[in-house]
């Protein structure tokens, strides 16, 4: 009130609640009217921001695990880089030579995945998606099965109601989920 009573206009990020009762951000300025030198009315702007936040989130997300992934396969490569350079037998050197091959391949490919994530986070978000999450995620870990055989992969299912909301592109973070969990297990046989 202080603000707008002395002319200025008042801008601010508020939660506020529909009449459902769910909660939503917006961005709010109210703006002072003069009618002869006096203020005589408001007018008050507000835009829902809740998706734009939400998708601002996802982003600082998708921007950190993207840093950790390149900075953790940088590190296999440098140190395999190194140890080749002080190997001396060609077994040795074709196992370095091999894992150096493989990570830069990852690497690469970690930049398809964000590509793929990306597109998916601009498409927006489906009103009143409901989804059955205990078919999303016996359909998703049933692929992680066939793709990795060798690991060892349950889930457990509650006896109640398992609808949630969201859409189909859950089913890209449970699938990085999964891969993470199988890929960087240190058993012989990864159980996840």
């Amino acid at each position: 009130w202080e603000t707008i009573l002395n002319g200025e206009i008042w801008k601010a990020d508020i939660i506020n609640r529909r009449k459902s009762g769910e909660l939503y951000q917006v961005r709010q300025e109210i703006a002072p009217i003069e009618t002869d030198g006096e203020i005589s009315h408001f007018v008050a702007i507000q835009s829902d921001v809740t998706t734009r936040r939400l998708r601002e989130k996802q982003l600082d997300v998708l921007n950190r695990v993207l840093r950790h992934n390149i900075r953790n396969g940088m590190n296999v490569i440098l140190g395999r880089a190194s140890c080749l350079t002080g190997s001396a037998d060609a077994e040795s050197i074709t196992t370095h030579a091999e894992v150096i091959e493989s990570k830069a391949n990852a690497l690469a490919s970690v930049g398809d995945k964000v590509s793929a994530v990306r597109s998916l986070l601009d498409e927006g978000y489906p009103e009143d998606s409901r989804l059955d999450a205990g078919r999303l995620v016996a359909a998703v870990v049933e692929d992680y099965r066939e793709q990795y055989p060798e690991a060892t992969i349950r889930t457990q299912t509650a006896a109640v109601d398992a609808t949630i909301t969201a859409d189909e592109r859950l089913d890209v973070a449970l699938g990085e989920l999964i891969e993470n969990a199988v890929v960087h297990n240190d058993q012989a046989e990864p159980t996840v």
